[in-house]
């Protein structure tokens, strides 16, 4: 035995992650499945909901992304926290409110909630998922949630899209250039948010990307020789200062999960041929 392990040292390191991987397969499952459906709503959910009232309602994810969090880890987030939350809210939509007021109401702005809440379960379950089993290889992982993911939407296809099978010009029917630029910034994407959620809880990664909005507002600005109105200068720096406000209690902290111990334990155990 200890000879094996000395030829082919990857080779039983990589079986033993596998076990350790497939040992709760519903914990990587569970985020390929809530990816799907997210991707499914979003398309539909900008071809039917004015602009606006999209954009408020979607920032709600904030708010589950904190929610599903605290409830998952049971921890909590402090009130200076929940106020730079809330700000940051505010910022993103207090200048799309006006629109969104004007704005007819219908059935599917429910869309857009059930869109807020999925897009921050599925970066709370991948991160449960990633920390879960922390001493297996993150490309494993990622290996495995978005396998699962290509699966459940190839049967989406196939019971609510069947006629895109006919033949290959009806699948790949209004593939442009763009798209495969869309692919290509999701694949990047993908790759780096599970590497952030590997080490950075959720909850801080949405804080940190609502920086990008302030940001943008003013290099755009400067690059586009654009001219800021008032509102949205305000609004930007309320996002800002938000963020600020919520970085300063520093990351949230949970204990390290039973099974990454155990995991460890047991592959440390097998290394130095203990029973």
């Amino acid at each position: 035995m200890s000879s094996a392990v000395a030829e082919h040292p990857y080779d039983i390191y990589t079986a033993a992650q596998l076990r350790a991987c497939s040992g709760s397969p519903r914990a990587d499952q569970v985020p390929g499945f809530v990816y799907t459906a997210t991707n499914i709503i979003a398309y539909e959910a900008i071809q039917n909901i004015p602009l606006a009232t999209f954009s408020v309602l979607r920032e709600t994810r904030l708010f589950w992304n904190a929610a599903l969090w605290v409830l998952l880890f049971q921890t909590s987030l402090s009130r200076t926290q929940w106020l730079g939350v809330s700000g940051i809210f505010v910022g993103c939509t207090v200048s799309q409110l006006p629109v969104m007021m004007t704005s007819e109401f219908t059935p599917e702005v429910m869309w857009v909630l059930v869109l807020a809440f999925l897009t921050a379960a599925g970066g709370v379950m991948t991160e449960y998922a990633m920390k879960q089993r922390a001493a297996v290889d993150i490309n494993l992982q990622g290996c495995v949630i978005y396998v699962t993911s290509c699966c459940f939407t190839v049967s989406f296809l196939l019971v609510a899209r069947s006629h895109l099978f006919l033949s290959a010009a009806d699948f790949f029917h209004g593939f442009e250039p763009e798209c495969m630029q869309i692919v290509a910034l999701q694949v990047l994407q993908g790759l780096t948010v599970s590497r952030i959620l590997k080490h950075v809880e959720s909850v801080t990664k949405s804080i940190v990307s609502s920086l990008c909005s302030p940001l943008l507002t003013f290099i755009g600005s400067v690059v586009m020789k654009y001219h800021l109105r008032p509102h949205e200068i305000m609004a930007s720096l309320v996002v800002f200062l938000s963020c600020m406000l919520y970085l300063k209690d520093g990351p949230l902290g949970f204990g390290q999960p039973k099974d990454t111990m155990t995991w460890t334990a047991a592959s440390a155990s097998s290394s130095r041929g203990w029973p």
